[in-house]
């Protein structure tokens, strides 16, 4: 739990300090969107699938308070950087899906994920990360009227 609690604050330090280039209502919309995202996707797949589960078994409120935080606070980074040209908007992507699937190797390693339920992060999580960062390109889209 400390590995997510660090990650969180460093998230957040981030967000702090970094120049906005989006507004506040921007970051304030995606950030409730990706969190009831993140609480409904891992209550689907971890507790009623059943192929997951943090720290421990069943729907914790720890869960629910990193669901509400950690992916929301990495969803708003990656949309304050996001590139403006579409062919580094690829890349970018695939970066970053790419690092996801590595911090929740990391997220097993230092026991805050337990998938010896069935849940293979790299054949799993891949296509829905992957899937999250297209949404996102189209969710900050939506909400600026392009």
């Amino acid at each position: 739990m400390v590995f997510v609690i660090l990650t969180t604050i460093v998230n957040l330090i981030v967000i702090w300090v970094m120049k906005k280039r989006m507004t506040i209502k921007e970051i304030y919309i995606t950030w409730f969107v990706l969190a009831a995202i993140a609480i409904n996707t891992d209550i689907f797949f971890g507790h009623i699938l059943d192929l997951y589960d943090f720290t421990k078994e069943g729907i914790q409120l720890s869960d629910l308070v990193v669901d509400a935080t950690l992916p929301p606070s990495y969803g708003i980074i990656y949309l304050n950087f996001l590139p403006s040209k579409e062919t580094k908007k690829r890349i970018y992507i695939l970066l970053w899906t790419v690092y996801s699937v590595f911090y929740e190797y990391l997220a097993v390693f230092f026991m805050f994920e337990n998938i010896s339920k069935g849940w293979l992060p790299l054949l799993y999580s891949t296509p829905i990360y992957f899937l999250v960062f297209i949404f996102l390109n189209w969710h900050i889209k939506f909400i600026r009227g392009q």
